[in-house]
């Protein structure tokens, strides 16, 4: 390309990342015996109550009552979801130059997956960020490395049949891993791929809705 006879270099062009989907994801450390002390308090609620269905293909939710019968194991594992969702937020709006602390209105549920069990592809509205932990992973299966993974799919639909769709992809997948904990927007739809192992899998989901803080469509 030139200009009045010289070239024009484009090096310096940058692509802009608009729209971009904020997802994070942590490994806690030193968090086994509070993985433990969990399990058996979740597994002892699936025992005693019928759970209920929503977008599960079999395994057992609770309700989203987690707080009110996990006592001080509850508190803890909620104290570090606080602390991440609370993080990620802060660099969402620091990208933005906002620094505004959000008050939250939190909902959880514990789930257990038996082999066959999977979640169909669904979303979380009403809710700003969501979280899932995995208190145990279960067991991994030699012949089906999609056992129990859980798949995210584009929020921007159209790109999956148009655009570079070999190598910018249209979904992520986790590989779940005990102590793992995932925080994603709401809206971003998700499934889990039916899980094989043989032993349960049990893990924790959050819902966080902004109560108060940066309003949407408010000037940033």
């Amino acid at each position: 390309m030139t200009k009045d006879g010289d070239t024009v270099s484009l090096e310096h062009e940058k692509l802009i990342p608009l729209f971009t989907t904020p997802f994070m994801l942590h490994k806690w450390p030193d968090i086994d015996a509070l993985n433990r002390e969990l399990r058996d308090l979740i597994l002892e609620r699936e025992r005693t109550t019928t759970g209920r269905d929503l977008s599960n293909v079999g395994g057992w939710q609770s309700d989203p009552d987690f707080h009110r019968w996990a006592g001080e194991a509850g508190k803890a594992i909620t104290d570090r979801t606080n602390a991440l969702v609370n993080h990620a937020t802060d660099m969402v709006l620091g990208a933005h130059g906002l620094k505004q602390k959000v008050r939250w209105g939190v909902s959880l549920w514990a789930n257990v997956n038996r082999r066959g069990h999977y979640n169909m592809a669904h979303c979380h509205p009403d809710a700003t960020w969501s979280c899932v932990y995995y208190v145990d992973c279960g067991d991994s299966d030699p012949n089906n490395d999609k056992s129990g993974v859980i798949t995210f799919l584009t929020p921007n639909a159209a790109s999956g049949v148009s655009f570079f769709t070999e190598t910018v992809g249209n979904k992520f997948n986790v590989w779940p891993e005990s102590g793992l904990m995932l925080v994603f927007p709401s809206y971003l739809t998700h499934m889990v791929h039916p899980y094989t192992g043989e032993r349960p899998r049990v893990s924790i989901s959050f819902n966080y809705q902004a109560l108060q803080g940066p309003r949407p469509g408010a000037p940033g």
